[in-house]
């Protein structure tokens, strides 16, 4: 019998298309999608170590999906709104959050804390306990960039046991993040590892490595 309930399969499969059309938009097309009906509501929440930070719940759902945004001047948690709405749209519950040391365009979105990439894998914990208060049962991860690392980190660790996790663009050996085999064979769940072909910062090679050191059940894009 087909069940109409969402899964966290589908999640992973929807994650590509819907970031780079996210990434893509000018920045006045980007602003018309983040209206006030499509950007979720606000949450505060501290990351493992008590640093504040700032995020927005879409939907509601046993599945809760963490997204986890890029580190250049200017990424936010509003990268991955488009994302999280369709999630939402689709049955899950999904959250954005600032980086701590992030700010949105308003001061009430700033994230506490330094810009600090090598513990912001402790943000990513705390964005998996808020989603379980709120309901989720199964976690999937999905982070960019520095988001990807800081998400691997906190899974290789055992910190988080996402039942998927999805990585776009991470990079070995960087921003305090260093992975080996031994690591990547920690991994648990569902794994999917997504570069451009020709990424100029080694996301695809990273990729490319990190597939071939993990665990089945994985995907390489």
């Amino acid at each position: 019998m087909r069940s109409d309930r969402p899964t966290y399969a589908s999640a992973v499969s929807l994650v590509v298309g819907a970031v780079v059309i996210s990434a893509c938009g000018t920045a006045s097309e980007r602003d018309a999608t983040h209206s006030s009906s499509r950007s979720g509501t606000a949450v505060a929440f501290a990351a493992t170590d008590g640093v504040r930070l700032t995020g927005r719940v879409f939907g509601e759902g046993s599945v809760g999906v963490v997204l986890a945004h890029m580190g250049r001047g200017g990424d936010t948690q509003s990268d991955f709104y488009p994302l999280a709405h369709e999630l939402a749209e689709r049955g899950y519950l999904a959250l954005t959050y600032n980086r701590r040391g992030v700010c949105g365009p308003c001061a009430r979105t700033c994230s506490e804390g330094p810009d600090d990439y090598a513990g912001s894998w402790r943000d990513v914990v705390g964005a998996s306990e808020l989603v379980r208060s709120r309901g989720a049962t199964t976690l999937v991860v999905i982070g960019a960039s520095v988001g990807a690392m800081a998400s691997i980190h906190a899974a290789v660790t055992h910190r988080i046991r996402p039942a998927a996790l999805v990585e776009i663009g991470g990079v070995n050996h960087a921003s305090g993040y260093d992975f080996s085999r031994a690591d990547l064979r920690e991994l648990e769940g569902a794994k999917l590892f997504v570069s451009a072909a020709g990424d100029g910062y080694g996301g695809a090679d990273a990729a490319r490595e990190w597939h071939g050191w993990a665990n089945a059940p994985k995907q390489l894009e």
